[in-house]
């Protein structure tokens, strides 16, 4: 098991499904009651205001999916504590950092088995190629720019749901780490995702506010980077800080 771990590759070993903490979590059956939760509210919402829903649906499916991971994240230290192997899982013969990450691993690694992923993936695909297409064609974007919208659209069709994903993670992991109480820590994992989904809500807003009438160059980047830089800055620096923690 050491040799196959420690076989070189550009992959860190705490994100492969073999590696020993990931594989103890993905063992047991993982629940889909947030995939009801989400197929109901997205009856209501198509419901309610038709084919205008599909922006606010992508909005419900991104939020969900971070309370999810935060919590499901946070819970592994708590049920962790619980079972008095929290301590031995530390003792382990792994640095802090991959303890830690191995835990969100597992947690991205269960959400992908399901058909949640999946569809929020399309979605979100599908909304960042309209932002393009609609960047290229109406905003004051000179034709040689062009790759450079191209480029950075793709890189947060690529990215940004994993790196929404870890900074939701990292704040599952601070959670846990602050308190013992489980209640305490879902709350803090909740409160912590929605202060990053408001914030990315309220900053693009602000793009968009600042440039009615005349959608240039600065303002497309500005809607196409801040939900990769946000994320993974705040995650970074949340794990940095979890890590300090006794």
């Amino acid at each position: 098991m050491t040799e196959k771990l420690t076989t070189t590759s550009w992959r860190p070993n705490w994100t492969r499904r073999d590696h020993p903490l990931v594989r103890q979590y993905l063992r047991g059956p993982h629940t889909v009651r947030f995939g009801f939760l989400i197929v109901l509210s997205a009856v209501a919402l198509f419901l309610m205001f038709g084919g205008l829903s599909l922006p606010m649906l992508y909005f419900l499916f991104s939020l969900i999916i971070l309370l999810h991971i935060a919590v499901n994240t946070g819970d592994k230290i708590h049920l962790a504590r619980e079972g008095s192997t929290w301590d031995l899982l530390r003792a382990m013969p792994f640095t802090q950092r991959e303890v830690l990450l191995s835990l969100w691993a597992a947690s991205f690694w269960q959400i992908n088995r399901t058909w949640v992923m999946f569809f929020y993936r399309t979605l979100h695909g599908i909304l960042v190629t309209g932002v393009i297409i609609f960047s290229l064609l109406f905003a004051e974007i000179p034709l040689a720019q062009w790759f450079l919208v191209l480029f950075t659209g793709t890189l947060v069709i690529a990215v940004q749901p994993f790196a929404d994903m870890y900074y939701s993670g990292m704040v599952g992991l601070l959670s846990a780490s602050l308190t013992h109480d489980r209640m305490t820590g879902q709350g803090l994992a909740v409160g912590g995702v929605l202060v990053y989904w408001l914030t990315w809500l309220i900053l693009s807003g602000l793009v968009l506010w600042s440039s009615v009438g005349e959608l240039e160059l600065s303002h497309v980047m500005l809607l196409l980077t801040i939900p990769l830089i946000l994320p993974l800055v705040g995650g970074y620096t949340t794990l940095q800080i979890t890590e300090r923690l006794p």
